[in-house]
């Protein structure tokens, strides 16, 4: 996270789960409108569902309007 005076701020938190279990948490893209209030639904446009590089999805948000 970036500041207004140009300074970095960052966190970190230890989770005690193995990077496999992680990975697919937040890789799955029926998972995500867990992660975001505003986002109702995600339909993947890949048959796996999984986010990665160049993964195409559309995201409909109908929580607030």
């Amino acid at each position: 996270m970036f500041r207004r005076d140009g300074r970095t701020l960052s966190t970190s938190i230890r989770i005690d789960a193995p990077p496999e279990v992680l990975w697919n948490l937040i890789t799955t893209l029926a998972d995500i409108p867990d992660w975001y209030d505003d986002w109702d639904t995600v339909e993947p446009a890949a048959e796996d569902g999984r986010l990665r590089v160049d993964a195409s999805f559309r995201s409909l948000g109908v929580k607030f309007g």
